[in-house]
């Protein structure tokens, strides 16, 4: 939704409403300057170690059986912040809402289940609007995010690698990288947290082609990852 924009002319508060692009200076974010991309970053979030690091408001939502995407973001080979909020239509629920059950499962919203309209909004208002060369529109958007979701099982590749969610195992990185690395192509990076003095596996990240497709990340890239020692894979 569009905000007021305060303009001050001679000493007096003139209502405006704000050109295209500036919503997120408004709500404090900074369009981007440079929109280039080089892939796609698929952040997928594991959900039993985001609700053990007290980051699901009421549990596991019932729809989603296995990792749900936290984004499909546009992202750089040397590793610097990725473009962000660079502009266009604004993000109307009506326009995805045929796909709610779809992002239920796929793209949940963890912290908010019931209400998660505004984080659909941030990943549109900031990832989604630097897509647009080839999701030019927030429905194919928001589509194209759940589609790559359903052509990269990981929870499938991890278990034919035989890494399986369990308290007791601790899991090595390499593991992990080999088991997506034989079943889609391309290593990807890992992202852990830890709890109680255990490193939990949070998040897998995959580098992706403008087609979707898995390629390897680049070293700057893959660098971000933060599973540098064994960590658990915990169950539902």
């Amino acid at each position: 939704m569009r905000m007021p924009l305060l303009v001050w002319v001679l000493g007096f508060v003139v209502l405006a409403a704000p050109a295209a692009g500036q919503t997120a200076v408004l709500q404090g974010m900074i369009p981007t300057q440079d929109d280039h991309y080089d892939f796609l970053l698929l952040r997928a979030r594991w959900p039993p170690a985001e609700c053990e690091l007290g980051k699901c408001s009421q549990g596991i939502p019932s729809e989603v059986l296995g990792f749900t995407l936290h984004g499909v973001w546009p992202s750089r080979w040397d590793g610097s912040k990725e473009p962000g909020y660079c502009g266009g239509a604004e993000f109307v629920w009506d326009q995805i809402c045929d796909l709610k059950n779809d992002l239920a499962r796929y793209w949940a919203d963890l912290q908010n289940p019931e209400a998660p309209m505004d984080f659909y909004q941030h990943e549109w208002d900031k990832h989604g609007t630097c897509a647009a060369d080839i999701t030019p529109s927030e429905h194919a958007y928001f589509a194209m995010a759940i589609r790559a979701m359903e052509s990269f099982p990981l929870q499938e590749a991890l278990s034919r690698g035989g890494v399986a969610p369990n308290r007791e195992t601790l899991y090595d990185a390499d593991q992990v990288l080999d088991a997506v690395r034989v079943a889609y192509g391309a290593e990807p990076v890992l992202f852990c947290d830890e709890k109680d003095g255990v490193n939990l596996l949070q998040s897998i990240g995959l580098c992706l082609d403008r087609n979707l497709q898995a390629i390897k990340c680049s070293t700057a890239v893959a660098s971000r990852g933060t599973c540098s020692s064994a960590f658990s894979y915990l169950p539902f």
